[in-house]
């Protein structure tokens, strides 16, 4: 955001269940580094919960859910389902729904 007044932020990442809040994950997060070469932010911290919780199933919003993503964790074991935009880089058109 251009306009925005402190370029800096903490970002609190948890796990949260049901009726218990596990532990909570701080990131300290800043620009840098090309974009492309690397996953981003929420692909690597979903990525980095994930390797605790082997054989266990995800839930997530749209801002964590991609293609890439979705594949690393079943290949780790770990089912996840979530909501996903249209316009997601990767997403299979056939998996699109068909225009009325």
């Amino acid at each position: 955001m251009p306009a925005k007044p402190i370029q800096w932020g903490i970002k609190i990442w948890c796990h949260a269940e049901l009726y218990w809040l596990y532990e909570q994950f701080p990131s300290l997060h800043r620009k840098g580094g090309k974009a492309g070469t690397r996953p981003g932010l929420a692909h690597r911290m979903v990525k980095d919960l994930a390797a605790r919780y082997h054989h266990s199933n995800m839930t997530m919003d749209n801002f964590y859910t991609s293609v890439p993503l979705l594949s690393n964790l079943a290949q780790n074991g770990v089912l996840a389902t979530g909501t996903v935009c249209s316009n997601r880089k990767y997403l299979p058109k056939d998996l699109l729904p068909k225009s009325v």
